[in-house]
């Protein structure tokens, strides 16, 4: 026969065990936005000649506001020994963007091949991106909103979290958790027209799991 008190250890245990299974079947309430510490990271592509030879002419100032398609660079025509490669000789802008420093100055030897000189980075500024991190707790979340219709929508604030300063949409989940942190890279984009973030700029980004 089975003590009385054990029976009523076991008729509380029991009570205890509903009482989690209920809890646990209970939807969960999100909050309505998640916070992480962010990078600015723009597109960028490095400039490099398509064949060797003398770099006669440079056509932009470092800081420039260039467009696809603008002649940047020009290399002596000659020096390719080939008419047919002399299209090449004019080295114009392959996306629109800021131009860095100028690496290279005309009168210098510049070289094709596997290890190209470079002459300039271009950074596209228009639209721009912000990668961060949110914990794994949220990845179901986020791919659920990401297939929904519309955008979801992500501030971009200063790195103190005190002030927005631009608005954008989740565009991208990575395809993997870091396992060490327990955190997933995001990716948000931002048309940035006004110029407010920069490259490598650090914000604190807020996304809304939730419509607005």
């Amino acid at each position: 026969m089975t003590h009385p008190h054990w029976r009523s250890l076991i008729a509380a245990h029991a009570m205890l065990s509903i009482a989690a299974m209920a809890a646990s079947a209970q939807p969960r309430t999100l909050p309505p936005y998640i916070t992480g510490l962010g990078t600015v990271t723009p597109y960028t592509v490095a400039v490099e000649p398509r064949v060797s030879g003398q770099l006669m002419t440079v056509n932009f100032k470092e800081g420039d506001v260039v467009q696809a398609g603008q002649l940047l660079a020009t290399i002596d025509p000659q020096a390719t020994g080939n008419p047919a490669l002399s299209s090449y000789t004019q080295i114009t802008a392959p996306i629109t963007g800021v131009t860095g420093l100028r690496l290279i100055d005309p009168g210098n030897l510049v070289h094709a091949g596997p290890n190209p000189s470079r002459i300039v980075v271009i950074t596209q500024t228009q639209p721009i991106a912000v990668l961060f991190t949110v914990p794994e707790e949220y990845v179901r979340q986020i791919w659920t909103r990401l297939k929904q219709p519309g955008t979801c929508p992500v501030e971009a604030l200063n790195r103190e979290g005190s002030r927005t300063i631009a608005t954008g949409r989740l565009v991208a989940i990575d395809n993997q958790i870091d396992s060490t942190l327990g955190m997933i890279k995001v990716k948000a984009m931002f048309d940035n027209k006004d110029g407010a973030l920069f490259p490598g700029q650090f914000v604190t980004a807020k996304l809304f799991l939730g419509s607005r």
